[in-house]
């Protein structure tokens, strides 16, 4: 699986997620402007600069990829 970024994903960037920021706002994917790669971002920015990384099955399965076993979000 090559990297999932905006310029071969460019569908994803703003996407809402079912992950939520630790002041309950949703997060959203957002792009890295350094590399281009993606990471989640509270939807509440700037007020919440809140910032995680996108968990492996999340990306797995926004990529499309079958679900494995224990690797539930």
């Amino acid at each position: 699986m090559s990297k999932i970024t905006s310029l071969n994903h460019p569908e994803l960037v703003g996407k809402k997620v079912e992950k939520f920021c630790p002041d309950g706002h949703r997060y959203i994917i957002r792009v890295n402007r350094d590399d281009d790669s993606l990471f989640l971002g509270c939807s509440h920015y700037p007020d919440c600069r809140e910032t995680s990384e996108i968990p492996i099955s999340m990306l797995l399965k926004l990529a499309g990829a079958d679900q494995l076993p224990g690797m539930e979000s």
